[in-house]
């Protein structure tokens, strides 16, 4: 999902430029339409249609090891070849 934001961004500044105004908000609204709703949808759907269960601590830890290794994956990766980060 972060490719879209990018690319309506790029869209929009080749478009219309330095001259944003009403045409800025038609489109920012329509790419709420699009994007953004559908996703507050299926937010508003997992929230009340799953149970909440606690997480047991050795689930935490799996997940803070899990979570704890892709930054340094991520940092790595920024560190060594920035490059690759970019679209």
């Amino acid at each position: 999902t972060a490719i879209l934001p990018a690319v309506y961004m790029s869209t929009l500044l080749t478009t219309y430029g330095p001259r944003l105004g009403i045409p800025h908000i038609g489109w920012t609204l329509w790419y709420g339409l699009i994007y953004v709703v559908p996703m507050v949808a299926i937010l508003l759907d997992f929230v009340f249609t799953f149970r909440s269960e606690r997480m047991s601590a050795t689930q935490g830890r799996g997940l803070k090891l899990t979570g704890s290794g892709a930054m340094i994956v991520f940092g790595g990766v920024l560190v060594i070849a920035p490059h690759l980060l970019t679209f």
